[in-house]
C-alpha cells in the first residue's frame, strides 16, 4: 500500500539567512519523512519554502503558475525575494514567467558582476517573446556568451565553406548529434568535463565507435577554435589550457584495403602500352603523369 503523503503549510516571517537554518535542521531529521512541508514568506507575495526529505526549495506560487527557483542553498533569502518581487512585476508586463525567473536566479547566482536592475532587464529582455533577446535564445546564441548550441552554429558557419559540400553534411551531423541535447542550452563557459563525458557515453550507447570519435574530435576543434579566436564571446577568456583535451574516447582505426577502380587500372594499362617497349634504361621517370 502507498503511503500517504501528509502537506503541512504555514506562514513565516523570514528575518534573514538565520531563519532558514531550522528548515535545513527539518529536512534531514526524521520528522520529515512521508510529508511536503511548505512555509510561506510573510513579506513577499508567493514566495514560498519547500521541504521534503533532504531538500529544502525556494518556490513561486501564483494562481496561474508555480516556479520552482531552486535549492535554499544556493539561492540567499535577499535573492529569493529579489527573484519573487520581480516575477510579480513581470507578470504585469505579461511576461513569460517561467523564462523570466529562470534567466534572472542564474543571472543572480552565477555572473560575477552584482547588478540586480541589469540582470532584471536582462531577464524581461528574454521573457519577451518579441525582443531581440528571444530571438537570439531560440537560435542558442543568449547575446550574454555562447551557448553550445550557440558556439555548434557559429563553429559551422565558419568550418562548412571550407568543406566539400557533401562531406560538410557530415561533418554537421557529427557536431549535433541528439546527445548533445544536454549541453546545447547550457552557457558554453559552464560546460564542465562531466558534462561531456555524459554526452559520450550517451553516444557510444546509440552509435559506433567511429561516430564517437568524430563527434569527439570535432568538438574539441570547435572548442579550441573558439578559445583561440572567440574567446570573450564564447565566454573562456580566463581559461588558461584547452581543459577538454581530457575529454577522450579510446578507438582505433582499423586496416582499409583499397580496390582499384576501374579508371585506374585503364590508367595503369596505358601507361604500360606505352612504355611496353623501352629498355629500363630509356624510361625517364620524371616524363610519367600519373
Amino acid at each position: 500500500m502507498t503511503e500517504k503523503i501528509i502537506c503541512e503549510r504555514k506562514a513565516v516571517c523570514f528575518k534573514d539567512n538565520c531563519d532558514l537554518v531550522p528548515a535545513f535542521s527539518y529536512s534531514t531529521s526524521g520528522q520529515i519523512k512521508g510529508k511536503v512541508v511548505e512555509w510561506r514568506d510573510t513579506k513577499t507575495v508567493g514566495l514560498t519554502l519547500r521541504i521534503t526529505p533532504g531538500k529544502v526549495v525556494w518556490y513561486i506560487r501564483r494562481r496561474e503558475i508555480t516556479l520552482r527557483l531552486g535549492l535554499a542553498s544556493e539561492i540567499n533569502l535577499d535573492t529569493a525575494r529579489y527573484v519573487a518581487q520581480q516575477t510579480h512585476l513581470a507578470a504585469g508586463r505579461r511576461r513569460n514567467l517561467r523564462e523570466f525567473a529562470e534567466t534572472l536566479v542564474r543571472l543572480e547566482t552565477t555572473s560575477k558582476y552584482k547588478d540586480p536592475v541589469g540582470h532584471s532587464e536582462i531577464a524581461d529582455n528574454f521573457a519577451d517573446a518579441t525582443s531581440l533577446f528571444a530571438y537570439r535564445k531560440r537560435i542558442g546564441d543568449t547575446g550574454i556568451t555562447w551557448t553550445w548550441k550557440a558556439l555548434t552554429q557559429k563553429f559551422l558557419e565558419y568550418q562548412k565553406p571550407k568543406l566539400k559540400t557533401k562531406y560538410g553534411k557530415q561533418y554537421e551531423r557529427y557536431l549535433t548529434l541528439p546527445e548533445f541535447a544536454s549541453v546545447n542550452d547550457k552557457l558554453a563557459s559552464e560546460v564542465k568535463l562531466r558534462d561531456l563525458e555524459r554526452v559520450r557515453d550517451d553516444i557510444h550507447l546509440n552509435h559506433a565507435p567511429s561516430a564517437v570519435h568524430r563527434a569527439l574530435t570535432q568538438s574539441k576543434r570547435m572548442l579550441s577554435w573558439a578559445w583561440k579566436y572567440h574567446a570573450t564571446a564564447a565566454g573562456l577568456e580566463e581559461v588558461q589550457a584547452e581543459w577538454w583535451s581530457r575529454w577522450s574516447f579510446e578507438y582505433k582505426t582499423g586496416k582499409r584495403t583499397h580496390a582499384p577502380t576501374i579508371e585506374e587500372i585503364a590508367r595503369t594499362l596505358v601507361l604500360a602500352e606505352r612504355f611496353r617497349h623501352l629498355k629500363h634504361d630509356d624510361i625517364r621517370f620524371d616524363s610519367l603523369s600519373f
